[in-house]
């Protein structure tokens, strides 16, 4: 299989990460590759080192007041 879009290694060999809400991203020199991009415009040819890093989904804190609380 011909790869040729920097989204596909991710929904390839990451599934279990994209299915437990991880981000996945792509390092190349320095700079992270985003999705739309191709291997070709970033210029990645055969033998080259792209890292990969996964995280957690930061939880976004909730505004739940405490009606006890006096304001």
């Amino acid at each position: 299989m011909k790869i040729d879009r920097v989204h596909l290694p991710s929904s390839l060999h990451f599934a279990g990460e994209l299915a437990t809400n991880k981000i996945i991203r792509f390092i190349y020199q320095g700079r992270e590759l985003q999705d739309r991009e191709t291997l070709q415009i970033c210029n990645i040819r055969d033998q080259t080192t792209i890292h990969c890093q996964i995280t957690a989904r930061r939880h976004e804190p909730t505004n739940q007041r405490n009606d006890d609380m006096p304001s």
